[in-house]
């Protein structure tokens, strides 16, 4: 509610600690994501990316699944399936874990956008 500059260093440590020191799924990437860019800190951005997709395999190989179509006399409203939030059993059947994730990617990639490209380079220089 009130602005309190002394209080904002203090926080980004904490967030590198939080990050830094394990953390969890809920918290680690967009607390790396944030310390990455209040100090400018590509090694942050990059723990950043990986606390949030892990061990994603990131290149030619990579298989992308496609959106199934999920229809039939059962389903009132015929959707597609975005199987990007996990395996496909219906987008209205994921629950608290994916929101939480994909308010992590919207934070990571607002915060850490800039390490992306450092990030996704490691992964294919370590896949290699």
């Amino acid at each position: 509610m009130f602005d309190y500059p002394e209080f904002w260093p203090f926080w980004a440590n904490v967030c590198q600690s939080l990050s830094t020191s394990g953390g969890g799924q809920m918290t680690a990437p967009r607390a790396a994501a944030y310390a990455a860019f209040v100090k400018n800190e590509p090694a942050l951005g990059k723990l950043a990316w990986d606390k949030l997709v892990g061990n994603a395999v990131i290149g030619p190989t990579m298989l992308i699944p496609q959106p199934h179509r999920m229809s039939g006399i059962e389903v009132v409203h015929p959707v597609d399936d975005p199987v990007v939030l996990g395996r496909s059993v219906g987008w209205q059947l994921h629950g608290v874990a994916s929101i939480q994730w994909a308010l992590n990617a919207i934070e990571t990639l607002e915060l850490a956008g800039d390490y992306l490209p450092q990030w996704e380079a490691s992964r294919q220089s370590n896949n290699n």
